[in-house]
């Protein structure tokens, strides 16, 4: 099972204040790159500031996607935002289909799959890079099945770090529900 990153201390009124504009920032950038009527989903400023208060980082900030017919491809793009004041590397987001998200433990989590769907993962080897307030967004190009029915699906992600020769960690998770019409 992934290790839980080791508590770092809480952030300063003015941390908070700069890492909030930082993510309101990166989030909109990410909007910008979706195309008309696609659906969108970022933390508000409250949920951020509470977010950037609990958890550990680098964090998932902003989720884009849009319908998609059975046989067809969907873009699903998933921003990611560091708030830590040191670069965190070897960084990667997992996707999967299953009904996971309210699932707490994050072994059962994992595990809850959807088989009929691809689990994907991006980017290539060696990961990605954030620095101290850098932001990403990565777009998966995420094929369903043409024997899927018309339903919604419980797309999930996770933001993790590989570790080549010990056990990886969790930063985050989420997820959005993907309508097969």
């Amino acid at each position: 099972m992934a290790t839980k990153p080791k508590a770092k201390p809480k952030m300063t009124e003015a941390e908070l204040t700069k890492n909030t504009k930082l993510m309101k920032e990166a989030a909109e950038k990410h909007r910008k790159t979706l195309k008309k009527g696609d659906n969108f989903v970022a933390l508000d400023e409250e949920e951020m500031r509470k977010k950037l208060q609990r958890v550990n980082s680098p964090v998932i900030n902003s989720m884009g996607w849009s319908n998609v017919a059975p046989g067809g491809t969907v873009n699903i793009s998933v921003g990611i935002f560091n708030p830590d004041p040191v670069s965190q590397g070897s960084l990667y987001l997992h996707l999967w289909v299953g009904p996971g998200n309210p699932i707490a433990d994050n072994a059962l989590f994992l595990l809850n799959v959807d088989a009929r769907f691809p689990r994907l993962a991006q980017p290539p080897a060696f990961g990605t890079t954030l620095p101290p307030g850098g932001s990403q967004s990565f777009t998966f190009p995420f094929k369903v099945p043409s024997t899927i029915e018309p339903s919604t699906y419980l797309c999930n992600f996770v933001l993790l770090r590989l570790s080549h020769f010990d056990v990886g960690t969790i930063f985050d998770r989420s997820g959005l529900a993907l309508t097969v019409t």
